[in-house]
């Protein structure tokens, strides 16, 4: 059965507007007629530099094509020759233009004539016209296919070839290679007729008529001989497997070396350079427009990256090659499909030296239809990586830090600058160091570091796969800050007179006896106007505070047939020793501002001091310690004692500072100590027990040696 069908070949672009032409676009406005330039992927690449020398070994470019143009009415040819660029200047009018490419002899090995025409292109004033022109092969061709599949035609012929005739032109062979085909113009009658002499003798064979072959072909129409020898020499020594017109497929059509090279564009990249930092998630190919299947790659290789430096720069890599490709796709990552090679596993493996910017070098080479990439000369095939240092840091929030140690916080989100978090993450240690440059020391995997100098500077730093540091940030230990007269011998008392009592203050700590030793007048003050916190003799004879809640104001019940109102105590109040001040007193209407906490930059573990207590009215003390940043609570203990102490007794773990209570305020920093010890919460004093000259006496806290403590 015989098909015969049509090929359309290729599609010159003789276009206005063409992307490549934006110069010449700007220049050519006001102007009539044509403008011819290419569009991306209207070359014609489809000729070989053998056999023929048909065109030179770059192939056929749309340029290459004869242009003709035809005022229709006038029928005056106005152009005919090369396509240029550039504006083809014409009149109004209507026009018919036709392409071509080739001379399309009557009859000729491997000559195919290319045509197109556009008919009826009207051209206006002031204006350029785009045109595009759809080309086709518009001879015919013959190829002969010399099967040896059963037996081979050397075993039966010592010569043989297909002889292809049209009329009284020269007769053209197609030897048993096979690899030429016989091109005719479209419409010719022709013959085709196998000779061959068989082989040991001088027997010639001719065939002819037993070809069923048609008359004639049409333009696009490409006749497959396929033969096959017999080994039986008394009979005709051929069989004509198959004779068929068929719609030729490119690489049916025309030599696979015809079809146009391989094109490769990097995806990804700017001018075939890529710049991205070690760990990015980027995505990088190169593809490959091809115009059959891929049959091969070479790759070369110029890598700074040590993991990847032994592989040359000299040496090359060739896909089709089972141990070069275990190179290129196992060890580089490098993916190839049918077209595009996927550059993404390798930015993924490719690294800087230990931080040092690396720069890499690719070069591809593609082959398809029997043809390199690299047959263009004005081809890139070069492409370049560049690996940078990702940029992170890290910290050790200051709820982390101690007077002698540190723990440093993994690595957060907000703190790389460049690279990918998530990667950076799987692979990061903690270094420290004592002056930020050398002797760099990995912490453990708690990343805490303890037997540090209170009030030290010390570096941190984090380390990416063991070899890339981020940035150096400092970290200050807290001083080891002693509490200004923690053992409370230094105070001052002031003379008391007839209106008031004795009043008693110590050295960085505040109490209420400027408030409790109210104005009174005359005796009356001498039972109410006095201290509730007065220094007494303390263990080792050292000087200790007696904290007590007393009663006073204006008077006496006591006194009170003599003196009226004046003989009612008016208040009864726990005594207070406090860090702090006591501000704002106020002595007509007994009122004071009690203002807790002293500046303090510093983390204290706990604090620990010596007491005794004696409690009234099943009361108990009140005791805390607070450190803060502002008004904000970093960490807090108190201490509540009901039962009565008798002898000095020392508080070591009893008031150890709560920081975990307040993990959300981990990022704050300390500026803040409040600690008030108060003789109870009750306000209830004995009736007529005179302590200290104090006349109304309730529980007592007795304190000394009061410490801040620093475990860590």
């Amino acid at each position: 059965m015989k098909l015969i069908q049509h090929v359309w070949m290729a599609c010159i672009g003789l276009c206005l507007f063409s992307c490549t032409q934006t110069d010449e676009l700007e220049t050519a406005q006001g102007k009539t007629g044509f403008i011819v330039s290419l569009t991306d992927g209207t070359k014609l690449d489809v000729s070989r530099a053998t056999p023929g020398d048909i065109v030179d070994s770059e192939g056929i470019e749309g340029a290459d094509f004869n242009l003709r143009i035809v005022n229709v009415e006038t029928k005056e040819e106005i152009y005919n020759k090369k396509v240029g660029t550039g504006v083809i200047d014409a009149y109004s009018g209507v026009y018919d233009l036709t392409a071509t490419y080739g001379e399309n002899p009557v009859l000729a090995l491997d000559a195919p004539y290319f045509k197109g025409e556009t008919t009826g292109v009207e051209v206006f004033n002031d204006q350029t016209t785009p045109v595009t022109i759809a080309c086709k092969v518009a001879n015919a061709l013959v190829s002969v296919t010399y099967d040896n599949s059963k037996a081979s035609f050397e075993d039966v012929y010592s010569n043989y070839y297909v002889e292809v005739k049209v009329g009284s032109a020269t007769p053209v062979q197609i030897d048993k290679t096979g690899e030429k085909s016989a091109y005719m113009q479209a419409g010719s009658a022709f013959e085709v007729i196998f000779h061959g002499t068989i082989d040991g003798t001088d027997k010639a064979v001719t065939l002819g008529s037993e070809f069923e072959v048609p008359a004639t072909l049409n333009a696009g129409d490409h006749l497959k001989l396929t033969l096959s020898p017999k080994l039986d020499r008394f009979d005709i020594p051929l069989s004509i497997v198959d004779v068929d017109v068929v719609e030729a497929s490119l690489t049916e059509e025309i030599p696979m070396e015809w079809l146009p090279k391989p094109k490769v564009e990097a995806e990804g990249f700017t001018d075939n350079e890529l710049s991205f930092v070690e760990t990015e998630q980027k995505d990088a190919k190169l593809k490959l427009t091809l115009s059959s299947a891929l049959q091969d790659i070479k790759f070369k290789f110029n890598f700074e990256d040590e993991q990847f430096a032994s592989l040359g720069e000299e040496k090359e890599y060739l896909w089709s090659d089972e141990e070069n490709r275990k190179v290129i796709s196992e060890q580089l990552g490098i993916a190839v499909s049918d077209n595009s090679i996927d550059l993404n596993g390798l930015l993924a493996k490719l690294q800087t030296n230990a931080g040092a910017t690396t720069t890499n070098i690719i070069e591809v080479d593609v082959k398809a239809n029997d043809r390199w990439s690299s047959e263009n000369k004005t081809a890139n095939l070069t492409y370049k990586l560049t690996c940078n240092k990702p940029e992170f840091t890290v910290d050790a929030y200051p709820g982390n830090i101690w007077t002698k140690e540190f723990t440093v916080s993994t690595l957060r989100e907000e703190q790389v600058t460049s690279g990918d978090f998530t990667t950076l993450s799987r692979d990061m240690t903690y270094q420290y160091s004592i002056d930020g440059q050398t002797n760099w020391m990995t912490l453990n995997d708690g990343m805490r570091q303890d037997r540090l100098l209170p009030g030290t500077t010390y570096y941190i730093r984090g380390l990416y796969r063991g070899e890339v540091p981020g940035e150096v940030t400092e970290v200050m230990t807290y001083p080891e800050t002693p509490l200004v007269n923690g053992n409370l011998n230094i105070y001052t008392p002031t003379e008391s007179n007839a209106n008031y009592g004795t009043r008693y203050y110590w050295d960085n700590w505040a109490t209420l006896n400027e408030l409790t030793c109210d104005n009174a007048v005359g005796m009356q003050c001498w039972y109410n106007s006095r201290s509730g916190t007065q220094p007494i003799i303390g263990p080792d004879n050292s000087t200790a505070a007696w904290i007590a809640t007393i009663g006073w104001g204006y008077g006496s019940s006591n006194w009170a047939t003599i003196f009226g109102d004046r003989g009612t105590i008016k208040y009864i109040t726990p005594g207070e020793l406090f860090l702090g001040s006591l501000t704002d007193v106020d002595h007509d209407d007994d009122v004071a501002s009690r203002n807790y906490g002293i500046s303090f930059y510093s983390r204290p573990t706990s604090v620990s001091f010596k007491y005794k207590y004696e409690p009234y009215d099943g009361d108990h003390t009140d005791i805390f310690v607070q450190v803060l940043c502002d008004d904000i609570v970093l960490g807090e203990k108190s201490f509540q004692q009901s039962s009565t102490i008798s002898s000095w007794t020392e508080v070591t773990d009893e008031l150890e500072i709560d920081y975990n209570k307040y993990q959300e305020n981990m990022d704050l920093i300390p500026n803040k100590l409040i600690l008030v010890f108060k003789s109870g919460v009750k306000e209830s004093v004995e009736r007529n027990k005179q302590i200290n000259d104090v006349l109304r006496v309730g529980s007592q806290l007795y304190i000394d040696d009061v410490e801040l403590v620093y475990a860590k």
